[in-house]
Order: structure tokens, then C-alpha cells, then sequence
């Protein structure tokens, strides 16, 4: 599981366009949606 932003991100989106466009199919657009998506900073301290 992961957590991503509510809206995408126009690296998301970049990211997903650009994978549908090589007719790597929807579920390549997702996994490089996320992996675009930006990371939650945790604060341990």
C-alpha cells in the first residue's frame, strides 16, 4: 500500500501520460504515477 496526494501531481501526470503513450498500458501509466508521486516526510523526533 501506499499513500499519494488527492490530485496528481504534473509529475504524475507526466508520468502516466508517458507510459499510456508507449502502449505500455494502464496499469505501467499507474506503477509510474506513484513511483512520481511525491515522498511523505515523517518526523520522528
Amino acid at each position: 500500500w501506499v499513500m499519494v496526494p488527492k490530485e496528481p501531481t504534473q509529475a504524475m501526470i507526466k508520468a502516466w501520460l508517458s507510459e499510456v503513450a508507449n502502449f505500455r498500458g494502464h496499469a505501467a501509466g499507474y506503477r509510474a504515477a506513484l513511483e512520481a508521486a511525491p515522498q511523505l516526510e515523517v518526523n520522528r523526533g
